[in-house]
């Protein structure tokens, strides 16, 4: 039956579910987290904050749910950490105060408690700034108020604000111009917009699929700390209200944000000088707590994650590890070899070394009772077979020849599939790639299509045209070039864009294979 009314009991759940979708994609929002500055944190901040609302509803003797909701906002004030946990905890404090007095609440209840939710977090910000969580939380009260007049039912107003969100997370960029230089979405509203959809799982009872990160940030692109590189956060007693004591702090930083509560009041701002600004806090109260981080040792820990272990890496590695039957890899060139690894292979093995024993070490180290592997050149179909014929593990050999049919393999690969399932899937796959090498000779070059000999050439260019009829024919529709370790792959994106204009209904792509063997690989399919 679709729930009508939000009880304290179904709150517990909403919020227990919200942190749930929040520490899923806890890491994905410290990567791509550059503003107000690049700290990357943000994911680590909601996440903390929002366990310590948890933890007070479920220390709360309290069932109904004006007393719970309170005691969220307490426990998210009490401890929340960063620009956005603070401002997570006076979203829980406008739920808090729409929700005072009530056992339950039913659409309309909910819609006004959004209203007071982005009342209050605006009014804790000293410059707003459009473009952050607290345009999402503006955005969803503005459907709220539409939802309340057209829905009856929790699930349909849900799934409303979860719609809002996203929609308003995809125009931060356009809002922010470094978001856009960057190629990200804002970490804060991502983290807000996976708060609300976790709130919305929980009302219909169901799994939603985790969603997957579009948004990926190129280290060359994360900018330089401005001229606040100090993030300073303070608890202070005081009889100054929160805006009195905002209009003293204003010219001493930036991104500052002061709120109340529970007898204290909380600042956070980044600023030059954060003796300054401990100065002036003890001039008006008494301490509770301050912490000051230098945001460029953030700074510089972000970029060395980005660089060291790229977040789509990272997200592969965990998809392996948590699959059914994983997939260990032969592999030649560096492209190859990353490209395989990004593909969630468990395992890679440079195929110019591999041997028996090294695939039996790496066997053992997956720790799983099946595997599959992909030998992808025909040096390494013995030492597979040999492995396979003595292992006791249940080893399945997806029948790759060539990398490009590897390639196709591993994008058909399901994590949460049986080794049946999965060697049918990648054994269609790979048998849908046609693959053609072209390699340097004494006469020129030579183009060769599954292992068969089809044209020789004067220029590289003559041997990709002398052999594009025969990957194409039976209506290939994608074509991938992998340039090897002794061609200039800007010399293959230059013929790739000729390919382009004049290959009508095909796809052209160019990914670096770094393979030793051969200037150019070419797959089809």
């Amino acid at each position: 039956m679709a729930l009508a009314t939000l009880s304290g009991a179904s709150f517990r759940l909403l919020l227990m579910s919200a942190v749930r979708r929040l520490a899923a994609h806890q890491e994905d929002l410290n990567f791509i987290n550059i503003f107000p500055a690049p700290d990357g944190d943000t994911g680590d901040n909601l996440v903390a904050t929002l366990r310590a609302a948890c933890r007070a509803v479920e220390h709360s003797p309290a069932t109904e749910l004006g007393p719970l909701a309170q005691a969220a906002a307490e426990g998210a004030f009490s401890e929340a950490r960063g620009n956005s946990g603070l401002i997570l905890s006076q979203i829980l404090r406008g739920f808090a105060e729409a929700f005072r007095g009530l056992p339950e609440a039913g659409v309309r209840e909910v819609a006004l408690a959004f209203q007071r939710a982005s009342e209050a977090a605006y009014q804790a910000v000293a410059r707003p700034v459009e473009g952050t969580m607290l345009t999402v939380i503006r955005e969803c009260a503005a459907r709220a108020e539409h939802l309340a007049r057209e829905v009856t039912t929790l699930d349909e107003f849900f799934a409303g604000i979860a719609e809002a969100a996203y929609q308003t997370v995809a125009r931060t960029p356009e809002l922010l111009s470094p978001l856009k230089r960057a190629g990200v979405v804002d970490a804060g509203a991502q983290g807000l917009a996976y708060f609300l959809e976790g709130m919305w799982e929980a009302v219909t009872n169901r799994t939603l699929p985790t969603r997957q990160e579009r948004y990926v940030l190129n280290p060359s692109t994360i900018p330089a700390m401005g001229s606040s590189p100090y993030d300073v956060e303070i608890s202070l007693r005081t009889e100054l209200d929160p805006s009195g004591l905002a209009d003293i702090l204003s010219g001493s930083g930036e991104s500052l944000v002061v709120t109340s509560g529970l007898g204290v009041i909380k600042i956070h701002l980044h600023t030059d000088d954060p003796t300054r600004v401990l100065q002036l806090c003890l001039e008006r109260g008494a301490l509770v707590e301050a912490q000051v981080r230098d945001m460029r040792e953030q700074r510089a820990e972000l970029l060395r994650r980005h660089r060291e272990e790229p977040l789509p890496l990272q997200r592969a590695k965990a998809i392996a590890l948590e699959a059914k039957v994983p997939v260990i890899a032969c592999a030649s060139g560096e492209g190859f070899i990353a490209l395989f690894r990004s593909l969630k292979a468990t395992k890679v093995l440079d195929a110019m070394t591999v041997g028996p024993e090294d695939l039996e070490t790496a066997i053992r180290e997956v720790g799983s009772d099946q595997v599959i592997l992909l030998p992808n050149l025909p040096a390494c179909w013995s030492a597979c077979e040999q492995v396979r014929s003595r292992s006791p593990t249940s080893i399945a050999i997806v029948p790759t020849r060539t990398q490009p049919q590897g390639v196709a393999a591993l994008l058909a690969w399901q994590p949460d599939a049986g080794l049946e399932e999965n060697l049918q899937r990648m054994s269609e796959a790979a048998r849908a790639v046609r693959t053609g090498v072209i390699v340097k000779v004494t006469e020129g070059f030579k183009g060769i299509v599954e292992g068969e000999e089809a044209i020789l050439a004067s220029t590289l260019q003559e041997a990709i045209q002398g052999i594009l009829p025969y990957l194409l024919e039976g209506g290939k529709e994608v074509l991938t070039l992998y340039p090897g370790s002794e061609v200039d792959t800007l010399v293959v994106e230059e013929i790739a864009r000729e390919l382009r204009n004049h290959l009508v209904g095909v796809a052209v792509e160019v990914i670096a294979g770094g393979q030793p063997d051969a200037l150019l690989i070419l797959s089809a399919e």
